[in-house]
């Protein structure tokens, strides 16, 4: 499962060695039940600067797996997948119930 964390505290594991990207994809080392792994990641502010940026309606649609195609270019830079997005809505609308 991906993990939402802020820069600062991607900056603080980059900085100490505890963090990396892999294939287009941010991790951290992180410790779980199982022991120390490396755990998925995405920085909140990318995310919510891509979310923000969709009308209601697109937000309406992420919860059934449909992207506008106009925001494709930015998931790219930030590495944010689709999925990322689905579980940020997921935690904006827990949040507003």
């Amino acid at each position: 499962m991906t993990k939402i964390i802020s820069r600062k505290e991607w900056n603080d594991k980059k900085n100490h060695n505890y963090a990396s990207i892999i294939g287009g994809v941010r991790h951290i080392l992180d410790q779980d039940e199982r022991g120390t792994c490396l755990t998925p990641v995405i920085i909140r502010e990318d995310v919510e600067k891509v979310y923000n940026a969709l009308n209601e309606s697109e937000k309406y649609g992420i919860c059934f797996g449909l992207f506008p195609a106009r925001i494709q270019e930015t998931m790219k830079q930030h590495f944010i997948h689709a999925s990322d997005l689905m579980q940020y809505d997921a935690e904006v609308q827990k949040v507003k119930a």
